[in-house]
C-alpha cells in the first residue's frame, strides 16, 4: 500500500531534433552582387558589427572616387575665392580695387564654398554606399550555416549566413513543484481508462478512475483522481475490488 502526497517532480522529455537558439537571424545583402569575400565559416562565433562577407562593388567605389574628386575641385575653388578676397581687402582702400569688385568677389567666395559644402555631402554619401556592401553580423553569435560559396552572385533577398544568439535555448526540462505520483504498476487498465485500488477506511478496496498526465515519469504522475492521504494499492494486480485488506505501507518512493 502507498499513502499519496503531493511533492516536487520533474518530467522526462526524451527527443531525437536539434537545439534552436532563441535568436535565429537570416542575414542577407543590401545591395545585390557577386560575392568576393567570405570572411567566415559555420561554428565561427562573431560580435556584434563584425565583417562576415563583401560583395564586390567596383561601379561603386569608382563613383565614390569621382565624388572626392569633386569635392577636392570645389575646395580648391572655395580657397581660391577666399584669398581673392583677403587680397581685393586689403587693396580696396588704396583705390586700386573698387567696393563693387569686393562684393563681387565676396559673392564668388560664398557660392564656392556652398559648392564644396555639397561636394562634402556628395562624397560622404558615396563612401557610405560602399560600407554597405560589406556585410556586418547583426548581433553577437555563432554562425549556424554559410548559405553561400565565394563568387556567387547574390540578390537582396538571399540569405548568406544563418546566425543563431549565443545565449537561451528553446528545449528545457519540464518540472511540476506539486503532484502526486504512484507506481506504475499500480495502473489498472491504462490505455483505455486509467484507474487504481483505493483502500477505504474499513480496509475495503475500491474502483478509484483516475487521469495520468501524458508526460512520461519514471512513476505515474496523477492529474486528477487521488488526493493527499489517499491509499493506493501497490500491486491490484493480485486482488480484486471489495477484497478486504491488512494494509502494509510500501517504503517511502524516492524517485520521479
Amino acid at each position: 500500500m502507498i499513502e499519496v502526497s503531493p511533492r516536487p517532480v520533474e518530467r522526462v522529455l526524451s527527443v531525437v531534433g536539434r537545439v534552436r537558439p532563441v535568436n535565429l537571424l537570416a542575414v542577407r545583402s543590401t545591395n545585390p552582387g557577386q560575392v568576393i569575400g567570405l570572411l567566415h565559416n559555420d561554428g565561427d562565433i562573431v560580435a556584434a558589427g563584425e565583417p562576415l562577407a563583401i560583395v564586390r562593388s567596383d561601379v561603386e567605389r569608382a563613383q565614390t572616387e569621382a565624388d572626392r574628386a569633386r569635392l577636392r575641385s570645389a575646395l580648391a575653388a572655395a580657397d581660391v575665392a577666399r584669398r581673392d578676397v583677403a587680397r581685393f581687402n586689403s587693396l580696396v582702400g588704396t583705390g586700386a580695387v573698387s567696393a563693387m569688385a569686393v562684393d563681387q568677389a565676396r559673392s564668388t567666395m560664398q557660392a564656392t564654398q556652398a559648392d564644396a559644402d555639397a561636394a562634402l555631402a556628395t562624397a560622404r554619401a558615396s563612401a557610405e554606399r560602399t560600407h554597405e556592401f560589406t556585410i556586418r553580423a547583426p548581433m553577437a553569435g555563432t554562425i549556424l550555416a554559410r548559405v553561400i560559396d565565394n563568387s556567387q552572385v547574390v540578390a537582396t533577398s538571399t540569405t548568406l549566413f544563418e546566425l543563431g544568439s549565443l545565449r537561451g535555448e528553446e528545449i528545457r526540462a519540464d518540472r511540476q513543484p506539486n503532484a502526486i505520483v504512484v507506481p506504475r504498476q499500480a495502473i489498472l487498465d491504462a490505455a483505455n481508462g486509467p484507474k487504481v485500488y483505493v483502500i477505504d477506511v474499513a480496509n475495503v478496496e475500491r474502483v478509484r478512475a483516475v487521469t495520468v498526465a501524458s508526460w512520461p515519469s519514471l512513476n505515474a504522475i496523477i492529474e486528477s483522481g487521488l488526493r493527499s492521504g489517499d491509499r493506493v494499492v501497490a500491486a491490484p494486480a493480485g486482488t480484486r475490488p471489495a477484497a478486504r485488506v491488512r494494509p502494509v505501507k510500501s517504503p517511502p518512493q524516492t524517485g520521479s
